[in-house]
């Protein structure tokens, strides 16, 4: 007997908030959204993560916006950067608000149709704190003027 979409999406919220628990850290579970959220510590600066079961598209959706924004007169710069960024990479993406300057890294992953266990979950948040992790201090250093853009663009 095959599980209708809120059982499914309940039994992969429980996967989910077992495989955070197994890693020791500490999350906060908002049950009534399918969320977790839960904070680690980054080489620079701490990283924020948000983990949703979207039951309507079948998806695992991981997010972690940074904890600052880009200036209002860096926000072209900004564009430019998360431009450079995502396509540096060969999984998850940053989301860019030009008229706020917010940047989030965004990831996700289909369930449908597929089994999914701890280790998935494992490899999406050590991607996503990998990524993170680089790219914080990177926009941060350019949102500062600590280096320049192009200095960015030069980076591998």
């Amino acid at each position: 007997m095959s599980l209708n979409n809120a059982e499914k999406a309940r039994e992969i919220y429980d996967t989910l908030c077992s495989a955070v628990e197994s890693f020791g850290w500490q999350f906060e579970k908002i049950e009534p959204r399918l969320l977790v959220r839960f904070e680690v510590s980054g080489e620079v600066i701490p990283m924020r993560f948000a983990l949703l079961v979207d039951e309507e598209r079948k998806l695992v959706r991981l997010m972690s916006r940074l904890p600052f924004s880009i200036n209002e007169d860096k926000r072209i710069e900004g564009a430019i950067m998360t431009c450079a960024a995502t396509s540096r990479l060969s999984n998850g993406c940053f989301d860019y608000e030009i008229r706020t300057g917010a940047i989030t890294f965004r990831m996700v992953a289909s369930y449908r149709e597929s089994v999914v266990g701890e280790g998935m979950f494992r490899y999406m948040i050590d991607t996503a704190r990998a990524t993170v992790d680089e790219y914080n201090y990177q926009f941060y250093a350019v949102n500062a003027g600590l280096f320049s853009v192009e200095e960015f663009l030069d980076m591998e």
